[in-house]
């Protein structure tokens, strides 16, 4: 028995087929690595009402969202269906309203979607934000 790996040519993506011992295989028993996405990471700082840049994240891959900082004030993480123009706020996380700092990752499976976050309150302080891929 010998189980199959190939890589795929557009994100680097490693499959790994597993060898059922019949002369049949698997469905993908892993994903190893996609490498780089090759976008840009949001980056900045509330220090008031406002709203970030925007991330269009890979499909299917893991996307990460932290806020750090010493602060008073309220960050919601919303998300585009149609290129912009309504945004809502993503409730498919456990907590889509941050008043303290975060470091989390979540993944979405519709291509062309794009995130931000959105200073909704804000006190004091500065809050640095990160959305990457």
């Amino acid at each position: 028995m010998s189980d199959i790996y190939f890589t795929l040519q557009s994100n680097g993506a490693k499959i790994k087929l597993s060898d059922n011992g019949d002369g049949t295989y698997s469905e993908a028993t892993s994903v190893i690595g996609f490498g780089p996405s090759g976008i840009t990471p949001v980056t900045g700082t509330f220090n008031g009402l406002g709203t970030s840049l925007t991330l269009t994240p890979r499909a299917m891959r893991s996307f990460n969202i932290s806020l750090w900082g010493t602060f008073v004030g309220t960050v919601v993480l919303e998300r585009s269906f149609d290129g912009g123009n309504t945004w809502l706020p993503v409730t498919s996380v456990s907590c889509y309203s941050f008043s303290a700092p975060i470091s989390t990752s979540f993944e979405d499976g519709e291509y062309g979607n794009q995130y931000r976050f959105r200073c909704s309150s804000y006190t004091s302080g500065t809050i640095n934000y990160r959305i990457s891929q």
